[in-house]
């Protein structure tokens, strides 16, 4: 007769001495090693819900979980489609924000979208931002519009907060942007004084002819007097 479900075989009940009953003898070897193996074997424990999907535990025999080479491939497989994305959830990384900020701004298409994503995100932005950000803004026509002084003054301050660590290539592209946007003579006077100081601090070491020329430009368009940048610009002009 065929083993049952728990790999015993029933002897017949003339073998027992025992009319009418049925002895099961010991597990075959292979059934044996079914059992044995589906005990040690590790399970798959979903005990954690995100809001992009599950993540994934394995418990069993093995010390090593899921990591054990003895693991089924399918038992892996299944674990990976479960675990949760490192870039999804509260398990996005501050570099993945980071980055994802700096596409949302290129893709704004307004004054509004563009303050926007700045005051929602003001204490991720950093001179990439700032720099994307001014840039953006100067291309459109209503950023010296009164109605956006208030987030336009909150940009400037977080600009001032962070312009020594602009980049050569940082400073003249928000030069450039807000002379662009034409602001109020008060905000303009107090960015340019920042971007002034921070330009003379480095002595245009790393700029290149065409930063240089944007600064120059900049200050020119938002009338701004800068006779120290003229004069720096000047003398390495002589040099060059």
């Amino acid at each position: 007769q065929r083993p049952d479900e728990w790999g015993r075989v029933p002897a017949a009940a003339e073998r027992t001495g025992a009319p009418g009953s049925a002895v099961c003898h010991s597990p075959t070897p292979r059934a044996f090693f079914k059992s044995h193996y589906e005990s040690m074997r590790p399970r798959l424990v979903l005990n954690k819900i995100y809001s992009t999907g599950f993540e994934a535990v394995l418990v069993g025999g093995s010390r090593n979980g899921w990591r054990n080479a003895s693991t089924p491939p399918l038992t892996r497989t299944i674990f990976r489609a479960f675990r949760p994305s490192p870039s999804s959830g509260p398990l996005l990384s501050a570099k993945t924000k980071l980055i994802k900020l700096s596409g949302m701004i290129s893709k704004a298409d307004s004054s509004t979208n563009l303050l926007r994503l700045f005051a929602e995100n003001e204490e991720l932005v950093n001179v990439i931002h700032l720099s994307n950000l001014w840039n953006k803004l100067g291309r459109q026509r209503d950023a010296s519009d009164p109605r956006h002084r208030q987030e336009i003054r909150r940009m400037i301050r977080r600009t001032i907060d962070l312009i020594y660590s602009c980049s050569p290539r940082n400073l003249a592209n928000i030069a450039h942007g807000a002379a662009k946007a034409r602001l109020g003579s008060e905000e303009t006077g107090i960015l340019f004084e920042a971007i002034e100081r921070a330009t003379i601090s480095k002595g245009l070491h790393g700029f290149n002819s065409r930063d240089l020329s944007n600064i120059v430009w900049a200050f020119a368009t938002a009338r701004v007097n800068a006779e120290k940048i003229y004069e720096i610009v000047a003398n390495e002009a002589v040099q060059l």
